[in-house]
């Protein structure tokens, strides 16, 4: 934990001669691109002639922030005073007062609360409300009164007068009927949000947009710095707008979130770029894996065979074909990519769920959600790319994915997104046919790698047999053998110079596809 607050320190304790010098370079590369550009429209998701069907309030709102320039009327930092001295377990000191939640007097179950600024969250946002539906947005001004201070942590009267707003916020409905009311969604730093579903727990995280994820170049990060929620009039669905900003984009979301055993947020957004971007990643996904499947635990962690939030990425391509990648914490940062002519879905998945492969009953790691990402209509021809990063601990995410169109950016360019993102158990409803269960991988000591892949799913009377791709050697190889419900093969392959590193495997009976198409790149 240590090293990764440094690092947050750091970054936030930046002085503001740079900071401001910084502003004032991209404001400049900005006005000078934007003088120069003629965009075109970007249609990721839906069809030419929805482009423009919004709503009234989403079209006010976007010519609102339209104009906007980067990191106008943003809070600033918190970057000395209580809040910025706060440790984790001062933080955990301030509690929202639950019997002050908002939208009690909404007539439906949902609720609202609010995050307070300190300890690693020093980025503050603007909140709006609609009460109404004719009515105009009122501000939410930050309010001490709704939080408990606990053991003296900090006296709230000192930050009176402060410049500072809310760290973000959190809504809460029933997940399953006749239960207790429950966390739905939650948006907190940068422009990350996540997302629980019945009988899940908090894991993977969902962002507004990544730009030059895994880019030699650095990334950036966009943030959401102002929102606008619209109080609720049914218990179904709450709705939230969100301004996103950076040097190379602004933008405006619509989110509208549907809780239940898969909950649902459909993505409404419009984003005109101010630099050119080089890798846009739409929907970005972040995960933590740890280790599991043949990877060993940490010293003293072997009790628990497998840490991880998602175990896999999985994408399904317009041609019919499922992709599943097994994730891994590597030796050294990595970046794949899976070209894809369209793109009818992608995801990191929490496949396996069976409690005793992590034997920790406070994590609950078989509990965290899969979180697929389903556009309105398929994506076009580009990129589903994997980033995963070497981690010391499971307290590091450690993992990335996004869909990124096969094209550039170009400063100008009004991009129209829709898709939808759903948190919930395991695979994708539509996602039919075998599926592997186990990716089981060992390095053995001559350098070589052994695989075993079981399969469950596989139909009735089928005579499977494993088809392997790859350009290094296979050095050994088994017949596919059932073991109870599921179907088992091994293989090894030898390292080989100048070798593509890519192998692909799946089940078939003659020409007939019984799974999904197993992929993982095998680094020396």
């Amino acid at each position: 934990m240590i090293s990764h607050l440094t690092k947050l320190e750091k970054r936030a304790f930046r002085p503001r001669w740079r900071l401001g010098g910084q502003c004032l370079l991209a404001l400049l590369a900005i006005a000078f691109c934007q003088s120069q550009a003629r965009g075109e429209q970007r249609l990721f998701g839906l069809g030419a002639g929805e482009a423009a069907d919004v709503s009234p309030r989403f079209q006010a709102l976007w010519e609102q922030i339209q104009p906007r320039t980067f990191g106008q009327d943003a809070y600033p930092l918190v970057n000395y005073g209580p809040l910025a001295e706060l440790g984790y377990d001062g933080y955990r000191k301030i509690v929202f007062d639950p019997d002050k939640k908002q939208w009690a007097d909404s007539l439906t179950d949902w609720r609202l609360d609010f995050f307070h600024p300190g300890y690693i969250f020093r980025e503050c946002v603007r909140l709006n409300e609609f009460q109404k539906p004719d009515a105009e947005a009122e501000p939410l001004e930050f309010d001490t009164s709704l939080y408990e201070y606990h053991q003296g942590v900090i006296d709230p009267n000192h930050l009176q007068g402060d410049p500072i707003g809310y760290a973000g916020f959190r809504l809460w409905n029933h997940l399953e009927a006749g239960k207790p009311m429950s966390e739905v969604i939650a948006f907190l730093g940068a422009s990350y949000f996540r997302a629980v579903a019945a009988d899940t727990v908090y894991g993977a995280s969902t962002r507004g947009l990544a730009i030059d994820c895994g880019s030699p170049k650095g990334e950036e990060f966009p943030v959401f710095r102002e929102f606008w929620l619209v109080k609720p009039t049914n218990n179904k669905t709450a709705t939230v707008y969100a301004w996103l900003d950076s040097k190379s984009v602004t933008g405006l979301y619509q989110f509208k979130v549907t809780p239940g055993d898969w909950t649902k947020i459909e993505v409404r957004a419009r984003l005109l770029a101010r630099n050119e971007i080089e890798k846009l990643g739409v929907a970005p996904i972040t995960s933590m894996w740890t280790w599991g499947d043949g990877q060993p635990a940490a010293e003293g962690q072997e009790f628990r065979p497998e840490v991880h939030d998602s175990d896999g990425l999985l994408a399904e391509s317009v041609t019919g074909e499922w992709l599943f990648r097994p994730v891994r914490n590597p030796d050294a940062t990595r970046l794949s990519a899976f070209y894809l002519p369209g793109v009818k879905g992608f995801g990191l998945l929490q496949r396996d769920r069976d409690v005793k492969n992590y034997n920790d009953a406070e994590a609950n790691y078989h509990r965290r959600p899969t979180v697929w990402i389903r556009p309105k209509g398929a994506f076009p021809a580009g990129r589903v790319e994997l980033l995963e990063i070497e981690s010391p601990g499971e307290w590091i995410d450690n993992l990335a994915s996004f869909w990124t169109p096969e094209q550039p950016i170009r400063c100008g360019d009004v991009i129209e997104l829709a898709y939808s993102i759903e948190y919930g158990p395991g695979d994708p409803p539509e996602h039919v046919g075998a599926k592997v269960a186990d990716s089981h991988i060992e390095r053995q000591e001559n350098g070589d790698v052994t695989f075993t892949l079981s399969f469950t799913g596989v139909k009735p009377d089928a005579k499977p047999e494993l088809m392997i791709e790859t350009e290094l050697p296979l050095t050994s190889r088994s017949e596919v053998v059932q073991q109870g419900d599921r179907f088992v093969a091994t293989f090894t392959t030898a390292s080989k110079p100048g070798a593509n590193p890519e192998i692909r495997a799946c089940l078939k009976d003659g020409s007939d596809y019984l799974s999904e198409t197993w992929s993982y790149q095998c680094q020396p």
